[in-house]
């Protein structure tokens, strides 16, 4: 636990720092006078606070692996997450290829921003010591299907696209946009990935799974492919 908080307390004190170089030093108080972006602020810290209670184990941790660790993906989550703190905050103070002023737009973002930190924080509640930020499996895994995951085989991916588009919304940036492209091709061909893994694990339960719900959004029809290829790690 200790080194859960200190993680954690790490990540704020480093997000925060972010924000504010973005934005500017010189201008703390411009920062927090927009109320939604105080707002978004405020979400951050909870979230990392949060999710102390919400992760029960080390999300780096690999018991079983079918091809390589992966371990650029914490990288390249890491660095979105940078760019996203210090890239926008940047862009909305300069104006530099922005949206028009829109109070309205700021708390849209805050909204979706807080539902994308919401679904991941019970996604990964529900998954417990089965979540990992690696495509694996954990030792005795099993196919979790209560819960958020009822509904939708992907919520933290889910969760991330909300993230990167409320963050967007809130600063008023289109250079969100190519992060946003990026971002979904990563995640295009993790869950392609992770559905091949988990159909190669559990065969017909994971295909009466698939079948009964989507990806991302219930009652939205799923796009069908063939399972090509066993992949390699990580939730379900």
């Amino acid at each position: 636990m200790k080194r859960k908080i200190l993680v954690a307390l790490l990540r704020i004190l480093l997000v925060c720092a972010l924000l504010f170089i973005g934005w500017g030093p010189d201008d703390r108080g411009g920062f927090l006078a927009d109320r939604a972006r105080l707002g978004l602020l405020l979400i951050l810290i909870c979230r990392h606070i949060a999710e102390i209670f919400s992760l029960r184990t080390d999300a780096f941790a690999v018991e079983r692996k079918h091809e390589a660790q992966q371990c650029w993906a914490p990288a390249v989550s890491g660095l979105t997450g940078i760019l996203l703190c210090w890239l926008l905050p940047c862009d909305d103070r300069r104006g530099i290829l922005t949206f028009a002023e829109s109070a309205e737009l700021r708390w849209i973002g805050l909204v979706v921003f807080s539902a994308g930190a919401a679904v991941q924080l019970v996604a990964q509640r529900t998954l417990g010591r089965q979540y990992s930020m690696y495509v694996t499996l954990r030792n005795g895994h099993q196919l979790i299907q209560t819960g958020i995951y009822r509904l939708i085989r992907h919520p933290i991916y889910l969760g991330l696209i909300l993230n990167i588009v409320g963050v967007a919304l809130a600063f008023r940036s289109l250079l969100a946009i190519p992060l946003f492209v990026l971002a979904a091709a990563f995640v295009a061909w993790r869950i392609r990935r992770e559905d091949a893994m988990l159909h190669t694990e559990f065969g017909a339960d994971f295909a009466r799974y698939r079948h009964r719900t989507k990806r991302f959004f219930p009652y939205l029809r799923a796009t069908k492919y063939p399972f090509t290829r066993v992949s390699s790690e990580h939730e379900s």
